[in-house]
């Protein structure tokens, strides 16, 4: 099965000559328009959200008011006083788990609120 590919045209501003497409990979084409356009923020805070879904337990999440970065800190706001301190004991062991290789998030800190 071939490669999924993608065309992309060598030189966009040419106008006497007709275009020339050379085929690169998807991902590749994929990783080019997100250099070029401002998503790379809103999905780096995806993934540190949903990295923060999948470590914290069923209980826990139902505890949870709001979640959300902000330059590079993940803002907790938490409803129990019990849980929140908690958090805040165990910070420094779920930020070394969030920067583990499965999940991988550039966060350097977490706020709990």
């Amino acid at each position: 099965m071939a490669c999924p590919c993608w065309f992309l045209p060598v030189d966009i501003n040419c106008k006497q000559r007709p275009l020339i497409y050379t085929v690169i990979p998807i991902s590749q084409a994929i990783q080019q328009y997100l250099d070029q356009h401002p998503h790379q923020d809103r999905l780096t805070t995806a993934q540190i959200l949903l990295a923060w879904k999948q470590l914290m337990p069923a209980p826990v999440q139902k505890r949870i008011q709001k979640a959300f970065v902000k330059q590079d800190k993940l803002f907790v706001k938490v409803g129990s006083a019990a849980l929140r301190q908690s958090l805040v004991a165990s910070k420094s062991r779920i930020l070394e788990r969030m920067q583990e290789p499965p999940l991988c998030c550039q966060i350097r800190d977490i706020v709990v609120y």
